[in-house]
């Protein structure tokens, strides 16, 4: 990706779900040198039923209702070249995950200047011949990169989140601990979080008996790669102290994809009254003794990090995402929290929907969320209402 070959790349990286494509990818994107190294960089997720005329919109930052407003009058073919002259003087680097078919890559394919030098293009997919048919019929350097763990691999995985490292194992543990990995398939998410669940357990073999006892249960029968994934999410889920549930099923009200800040959770957490104070520590520190817990046990995602290694923000694994919001769903099914974010249609015409409203919340940049429909919601009835942050929000007072 840095390298100083000018001409435009194609990479294209595919594998199953659940495999860490777009963990690898992120690591990439994230990084301080692609940053400096690139004039403009953008990650578009890709829906599964997608419109090409909100995902262009989506590629562009809006600053203002006005902006706002020009960029919905605009049709996909205006969109298209409204983007290819934002970034056709600089060098850029575009993501999209989880592109579904060719005709999504063929209808954005046009807003991508193939002229600049050293841009690159990452297109993320579980098809290999989805992504072999976008190189063959792409102007341009393309290569594509299938990601797979070999059993090898896996036991190295495995190894170093339980065992610090060491590939010597407790004999009590050895056919155990390999018995677990095969059922894994390879997928590093499933390696990584039984992994992360059996460190807490020490050595204790008894315990380490009752955790394989019951993923094998899990796994009777045949099932599709994402249901056994699933399953094995749930048995990690249900793994948790009964503290630790409450304040990771409540990040299922943050959108999909968001870097979350460690301190504005913690405050949410304690508005909600799912963090007190424990053993003399204050809720803040019991509070973020949760994330570490949540983080070691690779729940979440470490997105940024204090100079000191302390944790700043997070972000949350898309299959672990899907698993907590319909956990969520399963609890109720009233709109208790509303968290509004750039996306959010400005049209919500129905308030009473929101009547039984707990938690409302702001995300985003500030031009994200309109005034008026923050005036809009903020003038219904509220009585359960618990939880207000509307940081970033553009608003001069608060209706009464």
């Amino acid at each position: 990706v840095l390298s100083d070959d000018p001409e435009w790349k194609l990479h294209c990286v595919v594998g199953s779900r659940g495999i860490g494509k777009t963990a690898l990818v992120k690591k990439v994107y994230d990084d301080d040198a692609v940053k400096k190294h690139f004039n403009h960089t953008l990650w578009l997720e890709i829906p599964r039923v997608s419109d090409v005329k909100e995902l262009m919109k989506n590629m562009i930052t809006i600053n203002n209702d006005h902006s706002r407003r020009v960029i919905e009058a605009m049709d996909t073919n205006m969109l298209a070249q409204f983007i290819r002259q934002l970034i056709e003087s600089s060098r850029y680097f575009i993501v999209l995950d989880d592109v579904p078919d060719i005709g999504i890559w063929r209808a954005l394919k046009c807003t991508f200047p193939i002229e600049n030098c050293g841009s690159r293009i990452i297109i993320i997919s579980r098809s290999p011949e989805l992504c072999h048919n976008i190189c063959v019929e792409t102007r341009g350097d393309s290569h594509v990169y299938s990601l797979n763990l070999s059993e090898e691999e896996s036991w190295i995985l495995f190894c170093r989140k339980v065992f610090s490292g060491s590939l010597v194992r407790p004999l009590p543990l050895m056919q155990i601990s390999k018995d677990i990995v095969e059922k894994c398939n390879g997928f590093p998410l499933a390696i990584l979080v039984i992994a992360c669940a059996l460190a807490t357990k020490g050595k204790n073999t008894e315990a380490w008996e009752l955790f394989h006892g019951s993923l094998v249960a899990k796994l009777q029968g045949s099932y599709s790669e994402v249901e056994h994934m699933k399953r094995i999410l749930d048995l990690c889920y249900q793994d948790l102290p009964f503290y630790l549930k409450s304040c990771f099923i409540y990040l299922s009200i943050i959108p999909k994809d968001h870097v979350i800040d460690k301190m504005r959770l913690i405050r949410l957490w304690a508005a909600e009254g799912l963090v007190v104070e424990r053993e003399g520590k204050a809720i803040a520190q019991v509070a973020e003794s949760y994330l570490n817990e949540l983080a070691n046990r690779s729940l979440i995602q470490v997105a940024r990090k204090h100079p000191d290694g302390r944790l700043e923000s997070f972000r949350i694994h898309n299959l672990w995402y899907e698993f907590i919001l319909s956990k969520s769903r399963e609890r109720s099914h009233k709109v208790r929290h509303l968290v509004i974010h750039d996306h959010l249609s400005n049209d919500i015409q129905d308030i009473d929907q929101f009547k039984h409203l707990r938690t409302l919340i702001t995300l985003g940049s500030s031009a994200s969320v309109s005034s008026s429909l923050l005036l809009k919601l903020l003038s219904g009835s509220f009585k359960l209402l618990k939880v207000l942050d509307l940081k970033g929000a553009q608003l001069v007072k608060i209706p009464e």
